[in-house]
């Protein structure tokens, strides 16, 4: 796991991997099919496996949600890189 996580890093209030970013915190919290440390995003209100590029957790189910409305289907875009799916 400690592999997997060094390619996380903070830089202010945004989670770096690779040469993309989100507005967030990385957590004490692991993602059940890679292992690597969650992050939540401050922008859409969820965790989510930046390794893995899925959410885990599903929208709010409010069909005016501006916040769910505009969330994308993974985190970042692109396949996931590093995930052991």
């Amino acid at each position: 796991m400690r592999n997997r996580n060094r390619h996380l890093k903070e830089t202010g209030n945004r989670v770096v991997y690779g040469r993309t970013s989100i507005r967030g915190v990385i957590t004490d919290q692991t993602c059940p099919s890679c292992g690597a440390s969650l992050v939540y995003s401050d922008e859409y209100m969820a965790y989510c496996c930046l390794l893995c590029n899925t959410w885990l957790e599903d929208s709010c189910g409010n069909s005016e949600c501006e916040i769910c409305l505009t969330r994308p289907d993974t985190p970042l875009p692109g396949p996931p890189e590093g995930c052991s799916l």
